[in-house]
């Protein structure tokens, strides 16, 4: 369980070994055995009684903002890093094993893409134009995904910009498609980040917040800096 507490005036507490949330609306009582991690915003609040028994149980506490990126955390002093373990992360960035790597992980996500455009794809008695709007996005992708797979270089740094541009363009065609989908309300133009200018975008923040912060703890526990990056 994720314990996402955005609420205006909501309040994390301790109570008998156990997490209390409180609000207007009334109280929530949750185990920390069932809790995984904890997320903050700015309007919530969280007691030191609080912090302390998501230590005991190394229940990672995000401090949040209002796009749901994490600004901080707490965590237990038993995650850290060893220093093998970030030399080796430094070694590998400017290693020939770099490339590959990223390779196959933007190739995975390009053939992602696909796949779900595939899952949504209307049928041509429904919508032809729409269906050829999505065969087209395909295609699209598909020559992205050989191009990836093409590429040839020695170290990451060599190709990282062309790359980085596939990513993009497929990304573009990617959502261009998924917009056709959407209830009028919801249709949007392109990706927008900081601010968004729809709901679609606003809700895909969000979540891309909560995830990456997430994500980033996974590293944080596995003693790798996330913020030494192998290609973003």
């Amino acid at each position: 369980m994720h314990l996402v507490i955005n609420t205006f005036g909501a309040t994390l507490q301790k109570e008998q070994e156990a997490f209390v949330i409180s609000t207007p609306e009334g109280r929530q009582r949750f185990p920390p055995d069932l809790v995984k991690s904890i997320s903050i915003a700015k309007s919530a609040r969280i007691t030191s009684d609080a912090i302390l028994l998501a230590i005991k149980h190394q229940i990672e506490v995000l401090f949040v903002n209002d796009l749901g990126n994490p600004e901080g955390r707490v965590w237990s002093v038993q995650y850290g890093s060893i220093s093998t373990i970030r030399k080796a992360q430094i070694n590998f960035l400017y290693s020939k094993q770099a490339l590959p790597w990223v390779k196959e992980l933007i190739y995975e996500k390009l053939d992602a893409q696909v796949a779900l455009l595939l899952a949504f794809q209307p049928d041509p008695s429904e919508s032809q134009q729409l269906h050829n709007h999505f065969k087209a996005a395909i295609n699209s992708i598909e020559e992205y995904k050989l191009k990836v797979q093409q590429v040839e270089g020695a170290f990451i740094s060599d190709v990282a910009p062309t790359l980085r541009g596939w990513e993009g363009a497929s990304g573009k065609r990617y959502f261009q498609a998924i917009s056709q989908l959407m209830p009028t309300p919801y249709i949007f133009k392109g990706r927008d980040r900081q601010p968004a200018r729809d709901p679609f975008n606003a809700l895909l923040n969000y979540a891309y917040g909560i995830l990456y912060g997430k994500v980033e703890g996974a590293l944080i526990r596995a003693g790798i800096d996330p913020y030494v990056g192998i290609f973003h």
